[in-house]
């Protein structure tokens, strides 16, 4: 069209066509893993953070016994490493509060749409994140702490698995208050109270305030693959009489934990994951 003439009907105008799902998913998965890796507080943050609590928790609990102490200390430091995975994930949060503004303008010329973007980000988060750091926090702290040998396998995945429920629960909350000053103390207090619902410090708790927390399966599945199998000297301090040694199975029964296979607490924390996953992409789509 030449300077001051109008089109003649609407269609004369052409607006560039919004490019296939596949070519926005590709495109966005290498943006959102550049930001990842170059960011400081994300990929570099996550590692060393990783590291330094793998190295701490490794000889605080160096060398676990196979007594009364041992059974206790295990239970800490489950509960521990769990704790450090879910602070972690805040930064997950506090990245993406940032990159909202950004998202909506470029949703808005329609560069691409709300389902690419939440996947590209979700798979960038699961596989930069939230593999890598708790790979490397397990490989460090499982032969300093001494535990169970041969059974690394549904430890790492106990951690893998725990820290991607909570980046998918920060990635809701912060699809449902981009902006909001109370995003960050909100988290906190979710995933604070998720740990307390889901260890073993509530004493005859109802099964459906265990079952609330994500963080249940993957606690129960740490302490099975830990404790199953192996005897306990039961020697409380003070107590000069012998007792006979205790099975791991009887103390997880005492404590109320589930002996479930491995894969279906696995399935569960995926549930989780894929639920927290959904309300953020409902959210987004709904955000203007």
């Amino acid at each position: 069209l030449e300077v001051g003439d109008r089109p003649s009907s609407p269609a004369a105008l052409e607006f560039p066509r919004a490019a296939p799902w596949r070519t926005q998913l590709a495109q966005l998965f290498l943006r959102e893993a550049r930001v990842a890796l170059r960011e400081p507080g994300l990929a570099p943050w996550h590692f060393g953070s990783a590291l330094f609590a793998g190295l701490l928790l490794g000889f605080t609990y160096f060398s676990l016994p196979y007594n009364l102490q041992g059974v206790i200390s295990r239970l800490g430091l489950f509960f521990a490493v769990q704790c450090i995975l879910g602070m972690q994930a805040l930064s997950s949060l506090m990245a993406w509060r940032d990159g909202h503004t950004g998202f909506l303008r470029e949703r808005a010329a329609g560069y691409f749409g709300t389902g690419p973007f939440v996947l590209a980000k979700a798979a960038v988060d699961a596989l930069v994140l939230r593999t890598g750091p708790p790979l490397l926090l397990g490989a460090v702290l499982y032969p300093l702490a001494g535990l169970h040998p041969g059974r690394e396998g549904p430890f790492l995945a106990a951690l893998c698995l725990a820290s991607l429920c909570s980046s998918a629960l920060c990635l809701a909350l912060g699809a449902a208050a981009p902006r909001s000053a109370a995003g960050l103390p909100l988290a906190v207090l979710l995933l604070l109270l998720f740990l307390l619902f889901g260890g073993v410090m509530l004493s005859e708790a109802p099964s459906w305030l265990v079952n609330a927390s994500y963080f249940r399966s993957s606690y129960q599945l740490l302490v099975a693959n830990e404790l199953s199998g192996l005897m306990f000297k039961f020697d409380p301090v003070g107590i000069s009489k012998t007792f006979d040694p205790v099975a791991g199975t009887e103390w997880m029964r005492l404590l109320h934990l589930n002996d479930a296979a491995p894969a279906e607490h696995v399935g569960v924390l995926f549930a989780w994951a894929f639920c927290f996953i959904c309300v953020a992409w409902a959210l987004l789509a709904q955000a203007r």
